[in-house]
């Protein structure tokens, strides 16, 4: 058995537990309204048009095309009762041997605190990178900066709370988690502490404007090491006319300094088709030259229904170290989900 079957052993078991579970629950449930269930595909066509020259100086333009899908989520929703309820959605992507792979995405406890409150025990969804990707609203043909970066996890174990107030006025969320995200065991004692604090001025209105702050510590370090602090501030505006939404990041772990930016556009035409354009540029140590990379996305979308939409989309990505070391393609990108 390869040493990637041995690692995610582990996660097929307990995905198929708590999916099983989950089945369990929803057998003795009242009513079937208490249980939900639902799935997306990302999936793709691209076709490389310039890539890295080889060893000899020929060119492989057109060097490789081909179909492949990104993501496949499953996900289970059950409630228990009018306060507690339960989510498991799994996840299907690449391994480091590039082959598609089962694991866990979601397994939380959810707790109603009120109206507006609400807390999460388990793997569930980071302050940050959620609130970022729904406003951004393609995260089917991009991941948000943060995550794309690796400056945070969309998912992580711990204890997650939030709440949004006044109408959407302000909106927060903080979790303590591990800190290695979803995807990785525990395997020291340092845990990340998370706060995001989002003001919407407009909010109830036809326009929402969310201005965010973000910070993220690494707290319980052991001895000798400081852990890593990650800031993020973020403004974006809401329009039936489409989304702008700019983010602003830093990453400091005691001894290297990283930052960086995202800028992005979705402009509406009628209702029919969707413009992107979103750029980013990020420098993982400030203090070193010709380190970083700009990635430029520019396309079209369309939603052809709920949680199914198409797109065609220019993606370039170009090291400060070499420009001729760009790599660039076109790609025909689809979610299909229900």
């Amino acid at each position: 058995m390869s040493k990637s079957a041995i690692w995610f052993l582990p996660q097929r078991c307990a995905c198929i537990a708590m999916t099983a579970s989950i089945c369990a629950l929803s057998a003795h449930a009242a009513d079937a309204e208490d249980v939900s269930f639902g799935a997306k595909i990302y999936a793709n066509y691209g076709v490389m048009l310039s890539d890295p020259p080889s060893a000899d100086g020929s060119s492989r333009a057109l060097r490789s095309n081909g179909f492949d899908i990104q993501r496949v989520y499953l996900t289970t929703r059950a409630k228990i009762d009018d306060t507690l309820s339960v989510r498991v959605t799994t996840d299907v992507g690449r391994t480091n041997d590039e082959k598609l792979e089962l694991f866990l995405k979601y397994a939380y406890l959810q707790a109603k605190l009120g109206s507006d409150m609400k807390l999460m025990v388990g793997a569930a969804g980071t302050p940050y990178v959620g609130m970022s990707e729904t406003f951004w609203g393609h995260r089917w043909l991009a991941r948000s900066f943060t995550d794309q970066e690796g400056l945070l996890n969309s998912s992580d174990l711990g204890i997650h709370i939030k709440g949004d107030h006044s109408d959407g006025l302000i909106g927060w969320a903080a979790s303590v988690s591990n800190g290695e995200g979803h995807g990785n065991p525990e395997s020291n004692p340092t845990k990340a502490a998370q706060g995001r604090v989002t003001v919407d001025p407009l909010s109830g209105g036809s326009i929402s404007l969310p201005i965010t702050v973000f910070a993220s510590k690494d707290v319980y370090t052991e001895e000798g090491e400081e852990g890593t602090t990650t800031m993020v501030g973020a403004i974006g505006l809401d329009h039936e006319l489409g989304k702008i939404w700019g983010e602003y990041a830093m990453a400091d772990d005691g001894d290297i300094k990283g930052a960086g930016m995202s800028a992005a556009a979705v402009i509406n035409i009628q209702d029919m088709v969707n413009i992107i354009v979103r750029h980013d540029q990020w420098d993982p140590d400030t203090e070193t030259d010709d380190d970083g990379h700009t990635t430029l996305r520019a396309g079209l979308t369309r939603d052809l229904a709920k949680k199914t939409s198409l797109g065609l989309s220019y993606e370039s990505t170009r090291p400060e170290v070499d420009p001729d070391l760009t790599s660039t393609g076109v790609f025909l990108r689809m979610q299909a989900g229900f």
